[in-house]
């Protein structure tokens, strides 16, 4: 939800308020034990100039994300949009695919 960009999301007001161009988040996996949450912002000037109210910003709207949840309407679009990813994905090797499944799987019990 972070990095989604419609109306009323995080971007939208930042953008809205002169302070970003763009923003990307994305989860890191470091170890079965550690994974980083990372959110990248390209400020404006106005950004840079004012970096605690961009801070409060993200805050903000990370606590408004936990205490309503998720919207099932966003959780329909983006399901739609994985949808249409794998419908539209170019075929690949099936050795990479294979490979990619079983170094997933390693996470789990056997």
């Amino acid at each position: 939800m972070i990095g989604h960009e419609g109306e009323n999301s995080l971007l939208s007001i930042l953008i809205e308020q002169g302070l970003a161009l763009k923003l990307s988040s994305y989860p890191w996996v470091i170890s079965d034990c550690f994974t980083e949450f990372n959110v990248q912002i390209t400020l404006t000037k106005e950004g840079l100039a004012h970096p605690e109210k961009v801070y409060g910003l993200v805050f903000k709207y990370m606590h408004m994300l936990r205490e309503k949840g998720t919207q099932e309407w966003i959780f329909n679009e983006i399901q739609k949009v994985n949808q249409l990813k794998f419908a539209n994905k170019d075929k690949e090797k099936g050795m990479n695919y294979v490979l990619s499944l079983a170094s997933r799987m390693q996470k789990f019990p056997i």
